[in-house]
């Protein structure tokens, strides 16, 4: 992930074929956020906050709040909200994870 203001142009050039690119857009002043990229083999609790995006980029992922769950396949989104504790499941996935709190 890298963090920039979205009012900057930019221009890339591709090293090695195609690639993906996923933004997460917050309203500046009204928003915090951050944004991980995370392989998970096992089981791993995380601190998905107020509203959390996931993204599966590789693999097959469960995602837990301990009541209820959803399967992530590759290419699949998913949103929490108002969960400070999920549940990643996998035996080797890579996810996309955006965090979002109010300010």
């Amino acid at each position: 992930p890298h963090r920039f203001s979205c009012d900057v142009p930019l221009n890339c050039k591709l090293l090695r074929g195609p690639c993906m690119d996923l933004n997460l857009f917050t309203a500046r002043g009204r928003f915090r956020s951050e944004a991980n990229v995370v392989r998970v083999a096992g089981q791993q609790e995380i601190q998905a906050g107020e509203t959390a995006v996931f993204f599966g980029l590789e693999g097959s992922c469960r995602i837990s709040d301990g009541m209820t769950s959803i399967d992530l396949a590759e290419g699949d989104a998913a949103v929490t909200r108002d969960h400070s504790k999920v549940i990643l499941s996998a035996e080797n996935a890579l996810l996309f994870w955006g965090k979002l709190s109010r300010i």
